[in-house]
Order: C-alpha cells, then structure tokens, then sequence
C-alpha cells in the first residue's frame, strides 16, 4: 500500500510540474523557440559537421531552390543554417540569402562569402519582414519548388528530401502559433 501513495505522489508531482511548464511556455514563447532551436542545432551540429566533410554544395539539376533570410545583426551566424542547406542528402539548385538592401555589403562576413563558390547567392533586397524569404523567391524561381529555411537554425540533413516527399501538401519541420 506505501509504495501505491508513494506512486502516486510522483505522478502528481510530474502533473504539476508539467502544469507549471506549460504556463511557462505559454508566458515565453519567443525564449523557448530559442531553448527549442539551440537543442535541435546541438542535436544536429555533428550531422551537419560530417556532412560537410563529405559532399556540400548545390546541385544544378535539383528540382528545388532553398531560400532564407537573416537581419544585420544575425548576419555572422547565418553561415551556419546555409552549411546545412548545401549539406542535405537531396541538395538544393542553389541557396539564396536574401538580405535587407540597408545592409552595407562590407558587413558580409568573409565566412559567408565563402558558400558562394558552393551554391550560395546573397540579393540584397528591399525588407518585407519575414516573408522576405519566400516573396522574393517565389519572383524568381516560381519554376521550381521552393523550401525556406529559417536562419537560426541546423537542419538535419534529411530534412529537405522528407518535405519533398511530402511536397503535395503543406508540410514544415516545426511550426507554432502567437497569439
């Protein structure tokens, strides 16, 4: 019988915590897409690392386009999200950055530069928030399908080849709502 009240005393510690969690996820949802994106860039960080290693780079046939967009101040992490781009088992025709036309082209960082001799391609055009990234691929590339890719994060290298397997429909790696 002790051990039954002792059992269920955990479960309703585990209960409430997970009562408690909820409220503070509800409260800081910015803060855990955060929390949420750096544990998946842990996750997947070696994955993308030994891709690159291997083969990493656009190829021209593919019958898509990746595009993303970053902000000044994001500009010297976004190599990372691009290396994962170039590094899927099913690569990309290209990878295309699209950044603010306020940008000054000398705050590029040379590591960034780089990815252009594997298949990236920095625009710099007028901001139109998040959308950016797929409004001006969609003008550009509206022949091909296109996968936005957000610049926070390290993508598994799958990730591209299961969304096209899916291209059917409306799919994303993850995705949330704000009200």
């Amino acid at each position: 019988m002790d051990s039954l009240l002792l059992l269920a005393l955990i479960i309703a510690q585990f209960v409430l915590l997970a009562a408690v969690l909820a409220v503070i996820v509800k409260r800081n949802n910015q803060r855990t897409d955060y929390l949420l994106n750096l544990v998946s860039n842990l996750r997947f960080a070696d994955e993308a690392e030994s891709a690159e290693q291997g083969r990493s780079g656009a190829d021209p046939s593919s019958e898509y386009v990746a595009s993303v967009t970053t902000t000044g101040p994001r500009l010297h992490l976004v190599d990372r999200a691009v290396r994962s781009m170039l590094a899927q088992s099913k690569p990309p025709r290209g990878v295309y950055l699209y950044i603010s036309d306020q940008i000054n082209v000398a705050e590029i960082p040379a590591k960034l530069r780089a990815l252009e001799a594997h298949g990236l391609t920095i625009r710099q055009v007028p901001d139109v928030g998040p959308h950016t990234k797929l409004v001006y691929a969609l003008k550009e590339h509206a022949q091909h399908k296109i996968v936005t890719f957000d610049d926070d994060m390290i993508y598994p290298d799958n990730m591209a080849a299961c969304l096209l397997h899916y291209a059917s429909a409306a799919c994303c790696l993850r995705a949330g709502a704000r009200c």
